[in-house]
């Protein structure tokens, strides 16, 4: 959970829900017109930062320190970049692949076994990702009680992950439990989302894990949410190596020329091709298809990667990991 925390006019107030300072000083907190560009540019709000003016978020691995004489506060860190930084910089030599997958597999084994000690029944939501597929074969390999999952099965088939979800419950000798939702319901639940979450909140997952709130009552739920970023469960973790072998045969200096000529070109041969699409198709072609360009253009697999997935490819220019972890916890 977040701690959000106001101080100003010698009061200090904090609570895990913003709505709940918000309350308290009677709505008269403000917008804040940087932090709102911020999130509508990187989909987030970045380390400490709010929808609101002076209510902040608790930056992770650190801890605060209110001083009641003087209403002052400070922050420190107890954990984070430091430790990651001296790690990855001076990584264990002579570890097979074999042993780095045991050892991740403990460590997943000691926290999903720690998060299924609960007073009443345990349950996963499965979307039939990667994330939470492998949160629910651990779970259901270390209980002693059968595991049941909760599926959201929508009426487009285009959003269905019901097969997939049927094919791992197969596997793994589980109840699959399904969910489904009209449209009509996502239409209602939508127009409620701001009251529900209280800050902009730019995941969609949010919709399918509300509904399935609705519908499953007196469980602890386990889910894989920040899975896809550790086990490669995104897209770009399948093109991006493709892209890496046509790299192979396209020397720097071409792929830079192609690229500038994409630039001069792009804005209006390319807006003419998609423009006979429909328009949900406009944005995902548009979108990836200059993401696929930028990244083809960086001088190494480091920097394609990094353009994909900061959108900010005109500040990526890295000759190894270590120069950019040094960077990035600078």
């Amino acid at each position: 959970k977040p701690l959000y925390f106001l101080s100003q006019n010698n009061q200090f107030c904090f609570s895990s829900d913003i709505k709940v300072i918000s309350d308290y000083f009677n709505n008269n907190t403000t917008i804040s017109k940087n932090n709102l560009f911020l999130y509508l540019k990187l989909s987030y709000f970045p380390v400490n930062k709010t929808i609101f003016e002076n209510i902040y978020k608790l930056k992770a691995g650190n801890y605060l320190v209110y001083d009641l004489k003087t209403f002052k506060f400070e922050t420190h860190e107890y954990w984070g970049k430091k430790n990651v930084l001296k790690y990855i910089l001076n990584p264990k030599k002579n570890i097979s692949e074999d042993k780095l997958v045991l050892a991740c597999k403990d460590i997943l084994a000691k926290s999903t076994k720690h998060t299924l000690i609960a007073d009443v029944k345990t349950g996963i939501y499965l979307s039939g990702g990667t994330d939470s597929s492998i949160v629910t074969a651990m779970a259901s390999s270390l209980s002693h009680e059968p595991i049941d999952t909760y599926t959201v099965v929508f009426s487009e088939k285009d959003y269905d992950e019901s097969k997939n979800v049927e094919q791992i419950s197969k596997y793994l000798n589980i109840k699959s439990n399904f969910v489904e939702i009209k449209k009509d319901e996502i239409i209602k639940y939508l127009i409620g989302l701001p009251k529900i979450y209280t800050e902009p909140f730019a995941d969609i997952s949010q919709l399918p894990t509300l509904l399935l709130n609705k519908n499953v009552k007196n469980k602890v739920i386990l889910t894989g949410d920040g899975g896809d970023e550790l086990f490669s469960g995104y897209n770009r973790h399948k093109w991006l190596p493709r892209l890496f072998t046509l790299n192979k045969y396209a020397p720097f200096f071409l792929r830079t020329g192609i690229f500038r000529l994409y630039e001069l070109i792009h804005s209006d041969f390319l807006e003419k091709l998609i423009s006979s699409l429909t328009i949900g198709e406009q944005y995902l072609v548009r979108d990836k298809f200059h993401k696929f360009m930028v990244a083809f253009a960086q001088k190494n697999k480091l920097n394609s990667y990094l353009s994909v997935i900061t959108n900010e490819a005109n500040y990526v220019n890295f000759n190894s990991e270590k120069e950019y972890l040094k960077s990035y916890y600078n």
